[in-house]
C-alpha cells in the first residue's frame, strides 16, 4: 500500500491494478463533471447548429459530445468505428434535447466520410460546426518502431483529420453559410516525445493543415485547435491490455505506478487534464466567443509546454 498524489489529493493505492481501477472510476465521474461544468456556458449561438464530432464513442470524444448535447443544438452527429459504443452514447443522450444520431464511419475512409457528411447535409440542409477528435497513439523506441506502425498513426491522425476537415469544408462552403471547426489535439504538437515519435509528428502536421485551411478559406471557415496534456484517467492510458501506462512500462522499464508518478508530475500545477477541460475548450472554440481566433492551437495542458 502506498499513497499517490492524484489530482492534488493523496490517495491510497494497493497495486498497479488498483491504480488503474481508481483512474477508470475517475474517468466515469469525469463525464458527469464535464456536463456539470459546462452548464454555465450555454452558448445560444449553438442552438440552431448542426454539429458532427469524430471519435465520439469513448474517452474525450464521448465527454465532449455529452457536453455539446446539453447545449441543445439542432442536431448532433456522433462518428466512430465502434458502433456498439456509439449506440450506448446515443441512448444516454436521447432525452437531452435536440437530435442525437450516430454514423459508423472510419475517418480514413474517403468515400465513407464523403457519404456520411453528404447524408448529414441531405437530412439537415447544412453542417455548421465540426469537432475533429479521432486519433490513436502507438509507442515504441525509434529503432524498434516499424514504418508500418508509423504509417498507421499518420493515417488515422493526420490523413483522417485531413479527410474529415476536407469534407466538412466542402459542404460548409456549398451551404453558403461557412462553418466552424475545432480540433482536439495534443501538447505533442509543440514537443516531441521519446519512444513515441509518430504521434507528435502526426499532430504537428495537423497544425499545419489547420493553418493552410485558414489561408485558403478563412473568409468563410474558422478552424482552431486545443492542445491538451495527458488525460491520465482516459481509456487511452488505463486500458489494462494496451493502455499507455502498460506500453510505457514495457518501453521505458518500470511499472504502471512508476509511469503514473512520472507523467502525473510533469505539469506545473500538479494536475492532469480532465474531460471538463476538453469540453469547456471545445464549446468555447465552437462558439462566437472565440470568433477572434483563426488557425490557432491553444495550449490547454496545465503548464506542461512553453515556447
Amino acid at each position: 500500500m502506498q499513497k499517490l498524489m492524484i489530482q492534488g489529493v493523496k490517495t491510497a493505492v494497493e497495486d498497479e491494478q488498483d491504480l488503474l481501477q481508481k483512474l477508470r472510476d475517475m474517468e466515469a465521474a469525469g463525464i458527469k463533471e464535464a456536463f456539470d461544468d459546462t452548464q454555465q456556458y450555454i452558448k445560444r449561438d449553438l442552438k440552431d447548429a448542426v454539429i458532427v464530432i469524430t471519435g465520439a464513442a469513448q474517452g474525450i470524444g464521448r465527454a465532449v459530445a455529452t457536453a455539446i448535447a446539453y447545449q441543445c443544438p439542432r442536431a448532433l452527429i456522433l462518428q466512430d468505428v465502434k458502433e456498439h459504443d456509439l449506440e450506448q452514447v446515443v441512448r444516454e443522450l436521447s432525452s437531452v434535447g435536440g437530435k442525437v444520431i450516430y454514423q459508423c464511419v472510419d475517418v480514413t475512409d474517403d468515400d465513407g466520410m464523403e457519404d456520411a457528411i453528404h447524408n448529414i447535409v441531405g437530412e439537415y440542409g447544412k453542417i455548421t460546426h465540426a469537432v475533429s477528435n479521432a486519433a490513436i497513439l502507438l509507442s515504441g523506441p525509434l529503432l524498434e518502431f516499424s514504418v508500418e506502425q508509423f504509417e498507421k498513426v499518420m493515417q488515422v491522425n493526420t490523413v483522417g483529420h485531413y479527410n474529415f476537415v476536407q469534407k466538412c469544408v466542402k459542404y460548409m462552403l456549398e451551404s453558403k453559410g461557412g462553418g466552424t471547426i475545432a480540433q482536439v489535439t495534443s501538447k505533442s504538437t509543440f514537443k516531441g516525445s521519446a519512444a513515441s515519435l509518430a504521434y507528435p509528428a502526426s499532430k504537428a502536421a495537423c497544425h499545419s493543415i489547420n493553418q493552410s485551411v485558414v489561408l485558403e478559406h478563412g473568409n468563410q471557415i474558422r478552424i482552431n485547435a486545443a492542445a491538451f496534456g495527458n488525460f491520465l484517467y482516459s481509456p487511452l492510458w488505463t486500458d489494462p491490455e494496451n493502455g499507455l501506462f502498460v506500453q510505457y512500462s514495457k518501453n521505458q522499464g518500470g511499472n504502471v505506478i512508476e509511469m503514473f508518478k512520472k507523467y502525473a508530475g510533469q505539469t506545473n500545477d500538479g494536475k492532469f487534464c480532465t474531460y471538463s477541460d476538453a469540453a469547456r475548450a471545445m464549446i468555447f472554440l465552437l462558439s462566437k466567443e472565440s470568433s477572434f481566433l483563426q488557425g490557432q492551437t491553444l495550449r490547454c495542458d496545465h503548464g506542461y509546454t512553453f515556447w
